[in-house]
């Protein structure tokens, strides 16, 4: 169910109640002055940094306006309930996290916020809260709002500036995760079907999957390292996010200039990234063959003896010298003949150490 809130610290004083009073499970439990009481209790551990909540408020709005424990509000719509109570039941919760730059992403939650209710149900409830910065770059205020998260588990602010805004805050009882929606941000289709699909692992209890799909995702940026760097022609876009998904559902960190954004130093963050990698998977293709950004790419790779290869629709003996005595494995007809990715899957196992994969 989506619930429109409009400070995180609601969402933090849910969580604070339902970690350090798992007894209270109910709004209706509580008075006025037992409402002041937690409010306070919650503020307090703010008081040595961070923004500080208003505790009297905040308890303001749990009586005069209701807006923790007894409303809350979907868009083009309503319901009336104990939000503690349904807080307290609910096996996931989330937030969206997204800059004042990410008006598109924005829509899209706008457009698509009561059918994701009604699909989440009662397996999911998602609070929409927007972190405003000056740029998607800046955390400087956003810092301050994510601070008022806490103890939100996923509330980290070092994943959530790896994984970048837009992204949601998961978590349940016992797993929290940043899952990043960056990367399809302006792609409407793409941002609905990330969100489906996290609901659907979710909802089948597939958590394990959930993790491999975005985990590596995350853990790339945080550490600021990939287990594979891609190398590819722009012209092969969209074969490269088809590799770069499989990839990462084999438990792989992946990394390629998609995740670049305006400002960055391409030059300095690509070599970066592919310094630091255990492999490089080169995509040949024409276009790939006549880029001398990919040749130099690859070059490096072979020169570390860290190269891997696949071609589509190019064969070996296409390859510039000394790329055509190296091994690489057809693509072309993948994924309905899968062979040549499973092969180089196993070839990607050699290259990374057992703890990076």
């Amino acid at each position: 169910m989506g619930v429109a809130v409009f400070d995180p610290a609601v969402v933090g004083l849910l969580e604070f109640i339902r970690r350090e009073h798992p007894h209270i499970r109910s709004g209706a439990q509580l008075t006025n002055d037992q409402r002041l009481s937690l409010a306070r209790r919650y503020a307090r551990q703010f008081e040595r940094g961070g923004l500080v909540p208003d505790a009297s408020k905040l308890a303001r709005a749990l009586t005069e306006h209701a807006t923790l424990f007894s409303w809350s509000m979907r868009r083009r719509g309503g319901f009336r309930g104990d939000l503690l109570q349904r807080y307290a039941s609910t096996p996931f919760r989330a937030v969206f996290l997204f800059s004042s730059q990410d008006e598109h992403f924005r829509s899209v939650i706008e457009r698509y916020w009561n059918d994701w209710s009604e699909e989440s149900a009662d397996t999911l409830d998602f609070y929409d809260y927007t972190i405003r910065s000056e740029s998607p770059s800046d955390y400087s205020y956003s810092q301050r709002k994510i601070e008022s998260l806490r103890p939100v588990p996923s509330a980290d602010l070092r994943r959530i500036q790896a994984a970048g805004l837009p992204c949601m805050l998961l978590w349940s009882d016992a797993d929290s995760l940043v899952i990043p929606f960056r990367d399809v941000a302006q792609d409407r289709h793409k941002s609905v079907e990330r969100f489906r699909d996290v609901l659907s692992l979710i909802s089948s209890g597939r958590i394990d999957e959930l993790k491999m799909r975005f985990d590596p995702m995350v853990r790339a940026l945080v550490t600021s390292v990939a287990d594979i760097f891609i190398s590819y022609s722009h012209a092969d876009r969209e074969t490269t996010e088809r590799l770069d998904t499989a990839l990462r559902r084999e438990g792989f960190s992946v990394w390629f200039d998609a995740s670049l954004r305006a400002g960055d130093r391409f030059d300095l963050q690509i070599e970066h990234f592919q310094r630091h990698a255990c492999a490089t998977v080169v995509l040949w293709t024409y276009a790939a063959i006549e880029s001398k950004w990919v040749r130099a790419e690859a070059l490096a790779a072979h020169t570390t003896q860290r190269l891997a290869q696949a071609t589509v629709q190019v064969t070996e003996s296409n390859l510039p010298i000394p790329f055509n005595a190296v091994h690489a494995e057809n693509l072309t007809h993948w994924p309905m003949i899968p062979d040549g990715f499973t092969r180089l899957v196993a070839a990607l196992r050699r290259f990374c150490p057992a703890s990076q994969c």
